[in-house]
């Protein structure tokens, strides 16, 4: 492609998506096959990398069973809607199960008294409005997840207990 003069190289690269993200990765791999490429490319051209979530770290605990969740549990947040989770439903998700980690080697209910009450804490989860909490609880259930939400809410419908599912062998 270095013999081409550059209108015709510039036309023809002119059809690649330059939106990289997991539908796409090995589109722009033209742009690394050389110098002369790389420089071309990107004197002519933008192009924007998206980032990925990786979950792979709770691949023991967390159970994806949808085909429209990666198997790999890396997660595009690209605007292209490459999967259902936004960054901030990626970050609530991390931060249960940060703290599912941290229960795991206890009971989910621990039982404590407070002025002669008894008080029950669990794994819960609480968003910044109602519907928010139900738009995620729906991509959950989309995704055919093992976090279960409990119909109880809390907050105004802005919270509700939670629970990581194991399967049954």
């Amino acid at each position: 492609m270095q013999k081409l003069p550059e209108a015709v190289l510039e036309y023809i690269l002119s059809y690649l998506n330059n939106e990289v993200c997991c539908r796409n990765k090995r589109e722009l791999s033209v742009i690394v096959s050389n110098n002369y490429m790389y420089n071309f490319y990107n004197s002519h051209f933008k192009y924007t990398f998206y980032d990925f979530v990786n979950l792979e770290e709770f691949k023991k605990d967390l159970i994806f069973e949808s085909s429209e969740a990666p198997k790999n549990y890396k997660f595009c947040l690209s605007p292209n809607k490459c999967n259902l989770l936004t960054y901030g439903d990626m970050y609530q998700l991390k931060n249960i199960m940060y703290r599912y980690q941290s229960f795991k080697n206890k009971d989910f209910m621990i039982d404590k008294k407070l002025n002669g009450k008894s008080m029950n804490y669990a794994l819960n989860t609480h968003a910044d409005t109602k519907e928010e909490l139900d738009n995620f609880i729906i991509k959950m259930q989309r995704l055919k997840s093992n976090v279960w939400f409990y119909n109880n809410r809390c907050c105004d419908g802005r919270g509700c207990d939670i629970e990581i599912v194991k399967k049954s062998i």
